[in-house]
């Protein structure tokens, strides 16, 4: 078993565990560098920071006097307010919906003919016979549907016994 981080530690790397004196001349030129790099690092951002076109002429408040038709006169102090960086756009993009394409495809059509007797007979749709409604639109009892379907009349149990049988 290994006793000490040293023993662990294979032999030429053993220099580089050392640290150099204090005084040398190596450790203070990399600080130097160090503080450097920082500063230059550091100023950028507050540089970036700070607000650069800034002009006092405009921000400064400008003096109206206003008089109105009953005689009263005011003064009237106008500046310009203040932009809020945070604030969402107050115009709006609108869609335009795009042009027209390419012309669609013709649609090819049979020669018309006359409808005969035979082709109205076809395409005639036979009226919907619900069990649920009448001709007047009066609801039908549930009763009566059922036994206008006949299957009040079929044995549900011995039904069963049946189908468990085949």
């Amino acid at each position: 078993m290994h006793a000490e981080y040293n023993a662990l530690v294979p032999t030429g790397y053993k220099d580089i565990q050392q640290r150099p004196a204090q005084d040398s001349k190596l450790i203070l030129q990399t600080q130097e560098k160090t503080r450097k790099a920082l500063e230059k690092i550091i100023d950028a951002k507050i540089a970036a920071s700070n607000p650069k076109n800034i002009n006092e002429e405009e921000s400064a408040p400008e003096f109206v006097r206003y008089t109105s038709n009953e005689g009263n006169s005011r003064i009237i102090k106008m500046y310009e307010a203040p932009v809020d960086p945070l604030e969402p756009p107050r115009h709006k993009h609108k869609k335009v919906p795009r042009g027209p394409g390419s012309p669609p495809a013709p649609v090819l059509h049979s020669p018309p003919r006359k409808i005969t007797a035979q082709d109205q007979k076809e395409w005639t749709i036979p009226p919907c016979v619900s069990n649920w409604k009448n001709k007047k639109g009066y609801a039908i009892a549930l009763d009566k549907r059922l036994a206008a379907d006949g299957r009040g009349l079929i044995d549900v149990r011995y039904r069963l016994i049946v189908l468990y049988l085949c």
